[in-house]
């Protein structure tokens, strides 16, 4: 019982900060990156993300591990749930309340990320 409050209430509050970055005093932009240890795929956005988080500084890049913790790919689900969103993978990084699946490169699904 606990545990489903927790998740609950983390989930709620997730989900609070992904008002869109505008509605804040400070302008930061939140990017929630849901990965799994090993991807490849997740491994190619890692390094991307960090140098986007140089680039701009106002960018906070909050990282979330779903393979091996539970609580976190209980997490991503209710996201995909409140996103309407068909998570069949990771990587999965969520931006205000636009939503990307998979990463190619830095030119393609980089720029779109970097576009938001």
């Amino acid at each position: 019982m606990f545990k489903k409050l927790l998740l609950s209430l983390v989930t709620a509050i997730f989900l609070a900060l992904l008002i869109p970055s505008s509605a804040f005093a400070d302008n930061s932009v939140n990017v929630y990156f849901f990965w799994g240890s090993g991807c490849p795929h997740c491994a190619k956005e890692k390094p991307f993300l960090e140098r986007l988080g140089k680039k701009y500084p106002s960018l906070k890049v909050y990282k979330y591990e779903v393979w091996y913790d539970q609580s976190n790919k209980d997490l991503l689900k209710k996201v995909g749930s409140e996103l309407n969103a068909n998570i069949s993978g990771v990587p999965f990084t969520v931006i205000g309340d636009k939503h990307f699946s998979g990463y190619l490169n830095d030119e393609t699904t980089g720029k779109q990320l970097e576009d938001v």
